[in-house]
């Protein structure tokens, strides 16, 4: 830690970013194998997207992986897994997230019932 902050007069300030390793399959692998698990991709190209978030249900064990182009993000999402695609659209005068999380629900109820004992 810096003994004093930062001067605001100092012409350059550099951030130094590291990649962190992603641990994400460990909800479902060693912590919680029942839980419904959705993760998340955002990407500018559709082709990319869609290769990446099919690798990502893979690696991450994601029951779902909510998916968005970075530009259509306002308007149209994605909810994909291995056997299915949702086309989540903005309505008129409402947010994305409203028929997102209306969505989301349905699928987890789905998932419930699904994964009873």
């Amino acid at each position: 830690m810096p003994e004093h902050k930062i001067q605001s007069s100092n012409d350059i300030l550099t951030i130094n970013l590291y990649p962190v390793k992603k641990d994400l399959y460990k909800i479902k692998t060693e912590w919680n194998p029942k839980s419904f698990l959705i993760s998340f991709k955002l990407e500018t190209d559709e082709e990319i997207l869609l290769k990446k978030t099919y690798k990502a249900i893979e690696k991450s064990y994601s029951d779902y992986v909510i998916a968005n182009i970075l530009e259509t993000r306002y308007d149209k999402v994605l909810i994909i897994n291995k056997m299915s695609k949702y086309d989540i659209l903005k309505n008129e005068n409402e947010f994305i997230e409203e028929n997102l999380i209306q969505k989301i629900c349905e699928l987890h109820e789905i998932y419930i019932s699904d994964n009873r004992d």
